[in-house]
């Protein structure tokens, strides 16, 4: 499983927006007004202080100008504490609404922004807080910064980061973590952006940064150290070290952390800490010890009512029972942790405990089991794949608009320029008429620059936006196309025809497990070069997601399929990868395979209904010995269910090759 960490990293409480302002800016002086200190006081009060905390706020804001920013910087702060009480209430900032109100209409014009961000940061932080993403994500266009002072550009860059990486925007997210580790002004603030820094680079799979950059945080937090602080610094770390096979260290750092959380006396913050721990244990083959942190955890993430951790405690609780061979037990708490996601949003999170949930239940041999999660998991992909093409679109048509009302408002303003200079020139003496004939053409040769400029800016954004697309459509690691590429391939997914073959590593886990993930990652770039010296010029490569790979070739007959699928089984499996550290590892794979349309009465299939087709011939070659290849040639049967089905019960004749050091023919 994936921890759930993030929620947590880089936020005072857990508060999405609420980075403190002592954490945010420089350390104090002399000439720090006292009611500054006491707010760095306040800000440092755990979770449980609340009622406190917001008796003392209270009492601060008669202390400072009601007109001025200070005002802005309480409220916003009494706004954290509404947003942030639990259960979540995504109308608590409302509250406040009335004192907003009041502050706008003393204050000057030139302040209202700074007000206007603070509150979006609020109703932003009230939504993460409640799990509902996709309304925060509509909400980060209105945070425009200006020219606001610190902490608020810290605040907006680490929002947004949160808000993005839920989403899914991983990339985005990225530069938004370093720019808010160079915005950060204080050794605290710098500690947990780098701690979100180091989440962000695992979730990329960028996992020796990601160390880097937790150990980096570990060291700023430990300068100015807090239980919190503390916490999440160390709980960043042991979720990087996991990654790294680094399982005790990743263990020990974990308890650490753990012992932190528990002085904090943050209900929430501990049920997250233990839930992600149980995870450490349950890599650790430590069943017995997951389920007992697990089981902790769950009673305090329903009182908390923080959904994301009850689901991950409930899934962790599953697998672990699972292990223990408690098989329906477990398999039914990691469904309902599952669900939880799914109403929450968090289909992410979803597709990866479905994968390991078919893992876990192929491990113990409840192979039905493991068939119907691994399903579930590929229609489910497929439909995240689904709507982050409409969420580009969406995108691309905002930042379209965006520009649009950009351009107007420019113009606007030139033809207003234009008026007042017409008004005031036929009130001036006619002796200065040269002057401003000069002046006119002064502005017009300036407009001229500014379109040329205007013109290659555009010319240089077409260029980027290119590459963009190009990059969007790209394996980082293996340099191969990647699924957006293939929906650019086929416009019309429902009417195609070609042959896909859907290729999966054997026993790829035990070589990350055996080797590291530096290994796997070699056995990936090494095997992509194979299949890119062993497909037909004219078929189309791409890496499909984790070790799979997808191979669509157009314009192919049953032999010629028969004969590319021999070619991949016997180049992939010619001898084994070398690893930098001089150890090899054998490697084959497992392939599905059709052609579409499908013989003999031409059966055309849309293109998500065929890979899944391909997917349960995968799963078919895997389940039956593995280092083979499974192909479907005809089906005497009206649709993709129909064929489904029959696939399921075995009722059709299938095309088996096999790897080198087998024989091959038909089943």
């Amino acid at each position: 499983m994936i921890g759930r960490l993030l929620l947590l990293l880089g936020f005072w409480v857990g508060a999405l927006a609420s980075v403190p302002a002592a954490w945010a800016s420089a350390a104090s002086d002399a000439t720090t007004p006292s009611w500054r200190a006491e707010l760095a006081q306040i800000e440092r009060l755990p979770r449980s202080a609340h009622v406190e905390a917001r008796k003392r706020l209270e009492a601060l804001l008669p202390q400072v100008p009601a007109d001025g920013v200070d005002t802005v910087e309480l409220l916003y702060q009494l706004g954290v504490l509404l947003t942030n009480q639990i259960p979540p209430d995504p109308q608590a900032v409302e509250a406040l609404a009335p004192r907003w109100q009041a502050w706008r209409q003393q204050a000057g014009r030139e302040r209202i922004g700074l007000a206007l961000l603070a509150e979006q940061l609020l109703r932003i932080n009230a939504l993460v807080n409640a799990h509902r993403y996709a309304e925060a994500q509509a909400l980060l266009p209105s945070l425009a910064l200006g020219v606001s002072p610190a902490p608020w550009p810290y605040r907006v860059a680490m929002a947004r980061a949160a808000v993005l990486e839920e989403v899914g925007e991983l990339d985005t997210a990225l530069q938004l973590r370093l720019e808010s580790v160079a915005l950060a002004q204080s050794r605290p603030a710098r500690a947990m952006a780098l701690a979100s820094l180091a989440f962000t680079h695992y979730r990329l799979d960028q996992q020796e940064r990601a160390e880097a950059v937790a150990l980096e945080s570990v060291a700023e937090a430990t300068a100015e150290p807090s239980d919190e602080l503390l916490a999440r610094t160390y709980s960043a770390l042991s979720t990087v070290q996991s990654a790294r096979d680094d399982q005790r260290n990743s263990r020990e750092t974990a308890e650490k952390a753990l012992v932190y959380a528990r002085r904090t006396g943050d209900a929430q913050m501990l049920a997250n800490f233990l839930a992600n721990l149980a995870d450490t244990y349950l890599r650790e083959n430590q069943p017995q010890r997951a389920l007992e942190l697990a089981e902790e955890a769950y009673p305090l993430a329903l009182r908390t009512g923080d959904r994301a951790t009850e689901a991950l405690a409930l899934q962790n609780s599953g697998f672990a029972k699972i292990r223990l061979r408690r098989v329906a037990e477990g398999r039914a708490a990691v469904q309902r942790g599952i669900a939880l996601d799914l109403e929450s949003g968090a289909a992410t999170y979803a597709a990866v405990a479905l994968e390991e949930l078919g893992r876990t239940l192929e491990s113990v041999g409840d192979l039905a089991g493991a068939y119907q999660s691994f399903d579930e998991y590929r229609a489910l992909l497929q439909k995240l794949q689904r709507s982050e093409n409409r969420k580009t679109l969406a995108q691309a048509q905002a930042r379209f608009d965006s520009a649009q009302r950009d351009r107007d408002s420019a113009r606007l303003q030139r033809d207003n320029e234009l008026r007042a200079t017409a008004i005031q020139s036929q009130s001036l003496r006619a002796a200065l008429a040269a002057l401003f004939i000069g002046a006119g053409l002064a502005l017009a040769f300036l407009l001229l620059l500014l379109i040329r400029r205007l013109r290659q800016t555009n010319q240089g954004l077409l260029r980027l936006n290119a590459e963009l697309s190009d990059s969007s459509q790209r394996d980082a690691l293996t340099g191969l196309g990647n699924r957006r590429r293939l929906s650019t391939l086929l416009p019309n997914p429902e009417r195609w025809h070609g042959a896909l073959l859907l290729l999966d590593i054997d026993h790829f886990k035990s070589i990350n497990d055996q080797h590291g993930h530096a290994a796997g990652d070699a056995v990936l770039i090494a095997l992509a070069g194979r299949l890119q010296a062993v497909v037909r010029t004219g078929d189309v490569l791409l890496r499909w997601g984790g070790e799979e790979f997808l191979v669509w070739a157009p314009e192919i007959d049953a032999e010629g399929l028969r004969a590319l699928a021999q070619r991949l089984l016997d180049g992939l499996s010619r001898e084994a990868v070398s690893l930098r550290d001089g150890r090899s590892v054998a490697v084959s794979t497992s392939i599905g395979a059709l052609a579409v349309p499908l013989a003999p009465h031409q059966l055309q299939l849309a293109l998500e209904p065929a890979l899944a087709l391909a997917d349960l011939l995968l799963y078919r070659a895997k389940s039956t010995g593995r280092n083979r290849a499974l192909i479907l040639e005809q089906a005497d049967l009206p649709s993709a269910e129909a064929v489904r089905e029959a696939l399921k019960r075995d009722a059709l004749p299938l095309w088996l090759a096999v790897g080198p050091s087998q024989a091959g023919g038909s089943s």
